[in-house]
């Protein structure tokens, strides 16, 4: 399988050093290095096999990171400017310095049902404390069905958004439930027992900073957004990741699976003329 070199792609910051072409074998699900620990089944219930996306990031080690650092931080201004919600700017706020963040999509049509997992919150972040400019509070203590949760509720916004709750777990573990499926969902993970607390399920040391997986309904945006030439490239694509590692051996990698052998080599083939120019 050859190894493609690009400088593309990740927000023009990575220059990604190996890309596998892969015929599909198995299952699509977006799982990205996902906790095999049995106290954490309530994960494993709410990032499931229908999990169309997954973005996987360790706040904490990404800042700090001389590789990524500025990568990090060009990120998190980019996306603070397209949070129009301010109860979500509040909300990344809280969780820029958690040591692991979790975005699992599961569905993108007709709503959107997502779920995002922040394990080792600072203590000094609390939901009460995130408030607006007339220092009103963003969420609201509401009564749990699950007595060793914390759940709080939207106070503004629309409908919609207020439907959204944010548990807090044991261990500094917050669950953003966004929507009512979504918080029907997490209930329902929760009710197993007292939910422990997530944490990344692999040391540091720069290896695991970022990964995203995209698979399902959400590729369907890729295929829609794409350029002519790259049409080929993500029309029989069935699941792409990325993953980044920092550290003393810094680099980007990408996977990307297709439903045939025909369909991989013929991407593959088109990636290396691409990259060839």
């Amino acid at each position: 399988m050859n190894a493609i070199s690009l400088r593309r792609g990740f927000s023009c910051f990575v220059a990604v050093s190996s890309i596998a072409i892969l015929p599909s074998c198995g299952g699509s699900s977006a799982h990205a290095n996902e906790s095999t620990d049995k106290s954490k089944d309530w994960y494993s219930a709410l990032v499931d096999d229908e999990t169309d996306s997954q973005l996987r990031i360790r706040p904490n080690d990404l800042a700090s990171d001389s590789f990524a650092g500025p990568l990090s931080d060009r990120a998190h201004h980019e996306a603070g400017s397209h949070v129009d919600d301010p109860a979500g700017a509040a909300y990344l706020k809280a969780v820029e310095k958690c040591d692991v963040l979790v975005v699992a999509v599961r569905k993108m049509k007709p709503a959107t049902d997502a779920i995002v997992v922040a394990g080792g919150v600072p203590a000094s972040s609390t939901p009460d404390a995130m408030v607006d400019d007339a220092q009103k509070p963003f969420w609201k203590k509401v009564e749990s069905p699950v007595a060793s949760v914390d759940e709080w509720q939207r106070t503004s916004g629309d409908e919609e958004e207020q439907a959204a709750r944010l548990a807090v777990l044991p261990g500094n573990t917050w669950v953003l439930a966004a929507s009512a499926t979504s918080v029907e969902r997490m209930n329902a993970a929760f009710a197993g027992g007292t939910p422990s607390a997530y944490a990344p399920d692999s040391p540091g040391g720069g290896k695991g900073l970022f990964e995203a997986v995209v698979t399902g309904d959400a590729l369907e945006k890729m295929r829609a957004d794409a350029p002519p030439p790259v049409q080929p490239i993500v029309g029989t694509l069935k699941r792409a990741k990325l993953h980044v590692d920092g550290g003393s051996s810094p680099g980007a990698h990408a996977v990307l699976t297709y439903a045939d052998d025909s369909s991989a080599a013929q991407s593959e083939s088109m990636l290396a003329m691409l990259t060839s120019k």
